[in-house]
C-alpha cells in the first residue's frame, strides 16, 4: 500500500474544528504527515474554507452551547459538499451536554469516522441504545442493539480506562451508528460492523503527551479524505483508516526507540518533539514491516468464504501463478473470509507451501479478510495467521484452543450427532456439510441437503455456522434459508471463467 506517499503527493487541505488546548499541535502533526492543516471558529469562515477542503474535523473538547449550534452547522455544510467528516466526542462520557451534542450529530447527520477512546465510545453506544429503547422502535437492527451488553468503561473528563475488546466495542458502536469506528487505547480496535481489527502497536507514553488522542482525529481525516488516496486501485474507506491509525501507532514506537537510543530514557516532552519527527519520517515501508493487527470474528465474515490450495489449479501451467491471481480477484469483488486449503495431490509441501501462503497472507491483509489455515498448526503459528480450521480427524480443538486463545477457530461438524460429540463452544464457527456432492474433496462424507444444515440449527439456534459442499449461487438462498449464516466455496470460484462476477452473485445473499 502505498497511501502515505499519495497523501503527501496531495497535501490535503483538513478544516480542524478542534479545542484550543491542542491546535497547535494538531496543526505540527499534520504538517508533519504532509497535509495542510487550517483552523476554523466560524460559519461564515467556514463558507469560505470548506469547499477547498478534503476533510472536516470536529472535536468537542472545549464546547459550548455556541459551539455545539456551530458544528451542527459545519457538519450540515459538509454535507452538502460532500466532505467527510470525522467526528471527535471528547469527554463525553464526563456528561449529559457534551453526550447530547455528539449523539445529535451521528444521529442527524452523516459522520465518516467516529474516533474516542472506550469511555467515549461506550457512553455513546448506550446512549444510542437508550435512544432506541425510548423511540419504542422494532426495528431487527433495534433489537440487536438491545441485546448487547454494552462494555462498562472506567472514565474521568477526557481521560478513560482502556477495554478488554476494544475491536468488540467499535464492531458494536458501528452497527449502532452505521459508521466507521475507532477506539483507542493500550490497544486500538477499528471496525465498520462486518470487518474488525485490533491494532497492538503504540507507546504508553502517549496518554502523558496532551492532545496525542486529538491530533489522531485530524490525522486521520488526511488519510480518508483525500482524493489522491481514493484514486489508488486498493482504496477503501475501512483500509485508508487502519493504514493511519496504524502509520500514527508505529510514529509512536519509533519516537519511543529514538528517546531511548538519545537520552537512554522515555519522557514526555522529550516524546512529544521525536514523536513529531517520527510522523515527518514515517513511510509506508515502516507500516508495512512493522504494523501489528488481530482479525476479530464476527458471523458475517462468514458470508462468502473462499477456500483454495494450488491443487485446485493443478490443471493450468503455473498452479502457483493461477491460484494468486484467483485469490486477488476473488478478495477484490468481495469475500469475507479465505481460508488456505494446501492439503492432497498437486500440493506444495515445505518451503514452497511457506512462501506461497506468506503471499496469500498478504494479499488478504491488503483487503483486511480474515487469513485462515486449514489444519496445519504448525504454519498458521509461525504466520501468526488469523485462524485456524480444523475437522473431526485433525488436532483436538481443546488443544487448538490451548495453543489460539486469541485466534479464529473454525470446526467442521457433519450432523446433529457429531455436534452434540463436539466441543463447540471452543470454536468461534462451525463448518457444517457437505451440503452436496463434492469434487474438491476426496475424503468428503455423504451429502446432508440444506435439510442437514436445519438440522444442526435446529440444535443449536447461536452459533455462526457456514454450509460448505457443492454449493453454487443458485443454491446459496435456499441454503441461507435453512439457518446458514453464509456458504463456503471451491471450485464454484476456482473453476469460475468470470471470478468477479460469480463472487458478486453470492454476495447478494
Amino acid at each position: 500500500m502505498t497511501y502515505i506517499a499519495a497523501l503527501r503527493r496531495k497535501n490535503p487541505l483538513v478544516i480542524c474544528l478542534t479545542n484550543d488546548v491542542v491546535k497547535n499541535f494538531t496543526a505540527n502533526g499534520l504538517l508533519a504527515i504532509g497535509a495542510s492543516p487550517a483552523m476554523s471558529s466560524c460559519i461564515e469562515d467556514l463558507r469560505d474554507l470548506l469547499p477547498y477542503a478534503q476533510a472536516l474535523l470536529v472535536n468537542i473538547g472545549t464546547v459550548n452551547p455556541e459551539l455545539g449550534a456551530f458544528y451542527k452547522q459545519a457538519v450540515t455544510l459538509a454535507n452538502e459538499l460532500a466532505v467527510p467528516v470525522v467526528l471527535d466526542p471528547v469527554a463525553c462520557s464526563a456528561g449529559a451536554f457534551r453526550r447530547e451534542i455528539a449523539l445529535d450529530l451521528l444521529v442527524n447527520h452523516k459522520i465518516t469516522l467516529l474516533r474516542g477512546n472506550a469511555g467515549e465510545i461506550a457512553a455513546l453506544v448506550q446512549a444510542k441504545h437508550e435512544l432506541d429503547s425510548k423511540n419504542a422502535t422494532e426495528s431487527i437492527t433495534s433489537v440487536n442493539h438491545k441485546s448487547e451488553k454494552v462494555a462498562e468503561v472506567s472514565s474521568k473528563g477526557v481521560d478513560s480506562a482502556g477495554v478488554a475488546k476494544p475491536g468488540a466495542l467499535a464492531e458494536q458502536c458501528a452497527k449502532a451508528f452505521q459508521v466507521l469506528t475507532v477506539v483507542t487505547g493500550p490497544v486500538d480496535g477499528i471496525s465498520n460492523g462486518l470487518k474488525t481489527v485490533e491494532v497492538t502497536n503504540g507507546s504508553a507514553m502517549m496518554p502523558l503527551v496532551v492532545g496525542t488522542g486529538c491530533l489522531l482525529g485530524g490525522f486521520l481525516a488526511a488519510f480518508i479524505g483525500s482524493k489522491e488516496l481514493q484514486r489508488l486501485e486498493e482504496y477503501d474507506l475501512f483500509s485508508a483508516t487502519l493504514w493511519g491509525l496504524t502509520a500514527y501507532s508505529v510514529a509512536a514506537e519509533m519516537a519511543a526507540e529514538t528517546c531511548e537510543n538519545l537520552y537512554q530514557r522515555v519522557e514526555p516532552g522529550s516524546f512529544q518533539i521525536e514523536f513529531l519527527n517520527a510522523l515527518y519520517r514515517m513511510s509506508d515501508e515502516d507500516v508495512k514491516t512493522r504494523k501489528n493487527w488481530h482479525m476479530t470474528f464476527n458471523r458475517e465474515q462468514l458470508g462468502v468464504y473462499f477456500i483454495c490450495g494450488t491443487q485446485d489449479f493443478k490443471e493450468t501451467d503455473n498452479s502457483e501463478t493461477a491460484a494468486l491471481r484467483c485469490i486477488e480477484m476473488a478478495l477484490q469483488a468481495g469475500i469475507t473470509m479465505f481460508q488456505l486449503r494446501e492439503k492432497g495431490v498437486g500440493s506444495l509441501k515445505g518451503a514452497a507451501k511457506v512462501s506461497f501462503a506468506k503471499k496469500v497472507q498478504e494479499l488478504c491483509e491488503t483487503y483486511q479478510v480474515p487469513f485462515i489455515m486449514n489444519d496445519d498448526m504448525d504454519l498458521a503459528e509461525e504466520l501468526d495467521a488469523d485462524g485456524v480450521h480444523i475437522g473431526q480427524d485433525d488436532d483436538p480443538i481443546e488443544l487448538v484452543r490451548q495453543r489460539f486463545p486469541n485466534k479464529i477457530i473454525g470446526l467442521s461438524i457433519h450432523s446433529p450427532e457429531e455436534y452434540a460429540d463436539s466441543q463447540v463452544e471452543l470454536a468461534d464457527y462451525i463448518g457444517v456439510g457437505p451440503v452436496y456432492g463434492t469434487q474438491s474433496k476426496g475424503d468428503a462424507k455423504a451429502p446432508i441437503g440444506p435439510e442437514g444444515i436445519q438440522a444442526v440449527r435446529n440444535v443449536d439456534a447461536e452459533i455462526p455456522i457456514v454450509a460448505i459442499g457443492g454449493i453454487t449461487v443458485e443454491t446459496t438462498a435456499t441454503i441461507r434459508e435453512h439457518g446458514a449464516d453464509g456458504v463456503s466455496i471451491i471450485s464454484a470460484i476456482t473453476k469460475a471463467n468470470d471470478v468477479a462476477k460469480v463472487v458478486k452473485g453470492f454476495k447478494k445473499f
